[in-house]
């Protein structure tokens, strides 16, 4: 399974022009021959305002050539202006259908450029160590984390979805991660965690996403399988 990540640039008065060549045009032609399009979400916070994101998932590498014509018969009126290929690299990922859009939500992308040697131990904090303590309520819920599969560097990019913006940023102070009866044992399992991940990654960064499409990836999109590190 082979999720693509597509950035492209456009002028913010042509956000709506460009979700209709995809959402409308070439999305219906992509699930005809077995693509699943994910997403479209705008850069809200964190990046170049004008920049789009799409995430469409393909079989494999070899599929994406043949439904794309190696990526020639699948371009809006404007080229991207980046694009990667990525693997599930947590067992959870959103390898379901996508959902109906809630008002108000916002997603994170966020990216870690880990240490020589250090990635599988890097996704496993995340997935087992972080996720089970603070993705208990409705806040806030994890879709999966990705290995750049074909792409410059060694990267890992994982996207979340949360409720609204204010709990995106109620979320960015630690002692408030924990909504469901927080222990003292808990709360130290995850700063322990989130102290472990830090020293093992060279680079960080992260967008704040506004979804553009009708339909993206939700909790109910996701699968425990074919993903894992």
């Amino acid at each position: 399974m082979i999720y693509r990540l597509t950035t492209y640039h456009v002028p913010l008065t042509d956000f709506g022009t460009l979700r209709s060549e995809r959402e409308d045009g070439a999305w219906p032609i992509l699930v005809r021959r077995g693509a699943v399009p994910l997403g479209l979400w705008r850069v809200l916070l964190g990046g170049r305002p004008g920049d789009v994101l799409e995430l469409v998932r393909f079989d494999s590498l070899s599929h994406w050539a043949d439904v794309t014509s190696d990526g020639l018969n699948d371009r809006p009126s404007c080229a991207p202006i980046f694009e990667i290929a990525m693997r599930p690299a947590s067992r959870r990922h959103p390898g379901g259908e996508p959902q109906m859009v809630n008002n108000g939500s916002v997603w994170a992308l966020r990216r870690f450029v880990p240490q020589p040697g250090q990635r599988s131990r890097l996704i496993e904090l995340s997935e087992d160590h972080f996720w089970p303590l603070t993705q208990l309520d409705d806040r806030q819920f994890t879709l999966g984390q990705f290995h750049a599969h074909v792409a410059e560097r060694d990267e890992i990019l994982m996207l979340t979805h949360y409720a609204s913006l204010a709990d995106w940023e109620d979320t960015r102070v630690y002692t408030n991660m924990f909504r469901v009866s927080p222990t003292a044992d808990t709360r130290l399992a995850a700063k322990t965690a989130v102290e472990e991940r830090a020293r093992l990654i060279d680079d960080v960064g992260v967008r704040l996403l506004w979804p553009l499409s009708r339909r993206v990836p939700m909790r109910e999109s996701c699968i425990e399988t074919e993903g894992g590190h």
